[in-house]
């Protein structure tokens, strides 16, 4: 995987789009897009008995992604409280900036606001929360009158500096498709209502509106036992992008076990390969005393652990350097979360250059 990810991101790797692993007796599919690679199927059998229908699925896999649809990405960690929120915005609103995979104009980005009990990024972002907007848009999917000619832009606010002041460093515009008071009331019945056709129905809306968009980037509610929102968040994505909390130690201790155990149990469900976890960052990185206990607390979840599970915490907690392995930070910066505070309503990663920079490794992972 390593290997294939090193030829994903090479400078002479451009148009490659797909990319197969295989040891002799198991294949798998990745997908690249842009400098993000994750897997498109499960890892499947080569023997005798299994090979006409790996390759079935195999053909089914790489028709399903001739159409260049975008990457679904859920910020995400079990506990509440680590910044999810402003990473979702700020990232959106960055990957708009950015040029689309192989072509010249910038990123479509949708952001989608799940948590429907808080509508944090609702609010964020100036808007009020819906009254059966995305209830709506899940109740046509059921019925198959999402079609290709289906108007989703009367469902889909717009999140934009234009005629906004302060004025921000560099214009920007996003859609949003606001979290839902009506799903809200539903709560655990949501899977009854909407369990008739679609087992995990904010994904198959997801890859309708990814034929429209490079990147829908969901902000997800934590607590995966007990939300059936966090786990439609999950089970929505294509990638898991998890952050976890500065000199917060159940931050990281909450997403390990979701790590070991819960992922495994959804990518099984799932049987697309997905979804995958990329690295874990931690978010309000800050040099002090902290920072040795932090990095002791991540040894110690990764060294506690089965050889098995062990190698893929590797992955998720560190990220390889030439010569080493390092954590993943965001540089604490007040500005990141600015409009949070006060009435202007604009986001810092807009309005200050501080706040871009401390993001500017986390960007680099989606785009060059």
């Amino acid at each position: 995987v390593e290997q294939l990810n090193r030829y994903f991101t090479g400078s002479k790797c451009k148009s490659v789009r797909l990319g197969l692993i295989f040891n002799g007796l198991h294949l798998q599919l990745f997908r690249k897009h842009d400098q993000l690679s994750y897997p498109i199927t499960s890892i499947l059998s080569t023997r005798r008995e299994n090979i006409k229908k790996t390759i079935s699925i195999l053909k089914k896999r790489i028709e399903d992604f001739q159409d260049k649809r975008g990457s679904i990405i859920s910020v995400w960690n079990n506990k509440g409280g680590v910044g999810k929120t402003s990473i979702a915005q700020s990232l959106s609103i960055l990957l708009s900036r950015s040029k689309a995979f192989n072509r010249f104009d910038k990123n479509n980005i949708l952001v989608i606001d799940y948590d429907h009990n808080q509508g944090d990024l609702t609010n964020n972002c100036g808007l009020s929360i819906g009254d059966g907007i995305t209830k709506e848009l899940l109740e046509k999917d059921i019925k198959d009158e999402l079609t290709e000619e289906f108007n989703f832009d009367k469902y889909l606010s717009v999140f934009t500096n234009k005629n906004r002041k302060p004025k921000a460093n560099f214009e920007f515009e996003i859609k949003v498709l606001r979290a839902d008071s009506k799903l809200s009331k539903l709560g655990e019945k949501y899977s009854q209502y909407f369990s008739s056709k679609n087992k995990f129905p904010l994904r198959e809306l997801c890859l309708k509106l990814s034929k429209r968009f490079d990147y829908i980037i969901i902000d997800s509610p934590p607590n995966y036992e007990q939300s059936i929102f966090s786990k439609e968040s999950i089970m929505a994505s294509d990638c898991i992008l998890p952050i976890g909390l500065y000199a917060n130690k159940n931050s990281l201790i909450n997403f390990a076990k979701f790590a070991k155990n819960d992922i495994k149990d959804a990518q099984i469900a799932r049987f697309d390969g997905g979804p995958h976890i990329l690295g874990l960052w931690i978010n309000k990185w800050r040099r002090t005393w902290t920072e040795k206990y932090t990095r002791e607390c991540v040894e110690d979840i990764v060294e506690s652990t089965n050889k098995e599970d062990r190698l893929e915490l590797e992955r998720i907690f560190y990220k390889k350097f030439i010569r080493r392995l390092d954590l993943r930070k965001i540089t604490e910066r007040a500005e990141i979360a600015r409009c949070i505070m006060d009435s202007n309503g604009l986001p810092g990663v807009v309005r200050f250059n501080s706040a871009r920079v401390a993001l500017q490794s986390l960007l680099k992972e989606f785009v060059e």
